[in-house]
């Protein structure tokens, strides 16, 4: 498990990757993604919840993906060329999460991290570590790591009404 009180605001100078998902900016830190590709053909379970678009193939592996939106906000995003699938891993399983564009590498001083997190999407809070200021905006950091280790995450199967 790892530390969620671990603060990105201990190094003096933090990179991120800034994408879009759900019509929100986030950041995520570089060492918390394994890799960023293009989206794959999933191969849908049924079954399952709409934001658990299935498995896919990476790199010879096979991969649960799940839509970053749907998941968040209740809504899966659109695929577009744009879109791209943030692989992430845990020990030695990947899960991919599809966001809707990647809008570049930024990088962070300590002064400009904050605590204050009550700005940030209801629903996207538990998966929040800190804000950066970037200039213009107050952008929340989600750590994808708490996504993929959340029952939330975990609870794919769609619930079925008794009929």
């Amino acid at each position: 498990m790892w530390n969620r009180h671990s603060r990105m605001s201990d190094a003096l100078n933090w990179q991120a990757v800034a994408y879009r998902s759900g019509g929100h900016v986030f950041l995520s830190g570089v060492t918390t993604l394994a890799e960023i590709t293009e989206t794959v053909k999933q191969t849908p379970i049924p079954g399952c919840k709409a934001w658990f678009l299935g498995l896919g193939s990476v790199r010879g592996g096979v991969v649960p993906m799940t839509d970053l939106s749907g998941f968040i906000f209740g809504r899966n995003s659109e695929v577009s060329e744009h879109s791209r699938l943030l692989l992430i891993k845990k020990e030695d399983e990947t899960f991919g999460l599809l966001v809707d564009e990647i809008l570049g590498l930024r990088k962070f001083s300590s002064n400009q991290v904050l605590s204050d997190t009550s700005d940030v999407p209801a629903p996207a809070q538990p998966y929040t570590l800190d804000t950066v200021h970037d200039g213009e905006r107050i952008l929340p950091v989600l750590d994808p790591r708490l996504i993929v280790e959340s029952r939330a995450f975990l609870d794919v199967k769609r619930d079925l009404k008794a009929g």
